[in-house]
């Protein structure tokens, strides 16, 4: 999950380079979450293969986060 869809194509773009400190630079900024499986969160909005949502519990609890939508198991009608 990550704050914006510009890091969302760049954690892609390194995850598909093997670029691992790419990906770690990514998290360590700030710009980019592991949440847990199963986390309930509220979608908000979408945008071709993103959906934003709200977490609504855990850690990261009230943030806004993008994330693709085939990692929301309930599914999303546009």
């Amino acid at each position: 999950m990550t704050i914006d869809e510009d890091s969302f194509d760049e954690l892609l773009a390194a995850r598909y380079a093997n670029d691992e400190i790419g990906v770690e630079m990514i998290y360590d900024e700030g710009r980019a979450f592991s949440v847990k499986i199963g986390t309930e969160v509220l979608v908000i909005d979408h945008h071709d293969y993103l959906l934003k949502v709200r977490i609504l519990e855990g850690e990261y609890e009230k943030q806004a986060l993008w994330v693709p939508k085939e990692l929301v198991s309930k599914e999303f009608d546009n």
